[in-house]
């Protein structure tokens, strides 16, 4: 089984395979167990080394990609064997840009199973409100106005904009014509009182649209947080003290309606619907 973790730079792809990994080994009740490792493991090592310390898990290589490859268990007592190539956003970012796609990228893509496509709140570009727009085209001036015209760039589209016309794309480029899709929205507890179904429908109106309207071949919505609470320190580390939790003690996750749930549950949603 091969599951695709897709996003821009710090969505949290890293992140979460580090902190599920540690949850499946380290909780005695996981719903998903890793019963065997497959490839090495350094990411996840450091990365959990990382949290231990309340520091970020960063991913700064823009062409390498590291390999989860593990052995799971399933609820139902199934077992997998799991390839989750964690390519770094920057490969989307110029496939998006470039319009062209990243060869390695492109690779994983056709061969998968599965997408995880993870979005984070604080980077989320909105479109601009129906009123301003029409402003613009009405070509009414307001105290806003720039002086001088903008020219439009891909890096103004708007974060929901971006991601359905990634999926369209993937859709078109993948042999897979049937591939679930989970949304995975990370840094949860950045996110006040509401649920990610809520909070997708809200905040990037496009996406839920086109995953509502069976663009998709079926998809769910997540929202987790490795971390538990945002990191207030940027140095080598925070003085741990005897009472700091373990790393997947401080994780938390919630399914659409907001219900707690494991933080494997987005992997085992999609795991069990690309068996279907």
């Amino acid at each position: 089984m091969r599951v695709v973790m897709l996003g821009l730079q710090s969505t949290g792809k890293t992140s979460y395979g580090v902190g599920f990994f540690a949850a499946a080994k380290n909780r005695p009740n996981s719903d998903l167990k890793v019963v065997g490792v497959n490839d090495p493991v350094d990411t996840l090592n450091k990365g959990l080394e990382l949290l231990a310390q309340r520091m970020p898990v960063e991913r700064t290589d823009t062409e390498s990609v590291d390999q989860i490859g593990l052995e799971v268990e399933m609820p139902n007592g199934e077992r997998h064997s799991l390839q989750i190539p964690d390519r770094s956003g920057e490969a989307l970012r110029g496939s998006l840009h470039g319009r062209s796609w990243h060869p390695e990228l492109l690779s994983d893509l056709r061969g998968a199973d599965a997408l995880m496509v993870f979005i984070r709140p604080a980077t989320v570009r909105p479109g601009e409100p129906a009123e301003a727009m029409a402003e613009l085209i009405d070509g009414e001036e307001t105290d806003e106005t720039p002086a001088e015209p903008i020219p439009w760039g891909v890096p103004m589209m708007p974060t929901d904009v971006a991601l359905v016309d990634a999926l369209q794309e993937i859709h078109d480029a993948v042999d897979n014509e049937s591939i679930p899709v989970v949304i995975v929205i990370s840094a949860w507890d950045e996110v006040g009182e509401m649920t990610p179904q809520e909070w997708l429908q809200e905040r990037v109106p496009l996406l839920a649209q086109y995953l509502e309207c069976g663009s998709s071949d079926g998809a769910a919505v997540y929202g987790v947080s490795v971390q538990g609470s945002p990191f207030e320190h940027d140095g080598e580390g925070a003085e741990i003290g005897s009472d700091e939790p373990d790393p997947w003690d401080r994780s938390t996750a919630c399914d659409g309606h907001g219900n707690a749930v494991e933080l494997a549950a987005p992997l085992i949603w999609v795991l069990e619907a690309a068996s279907e």
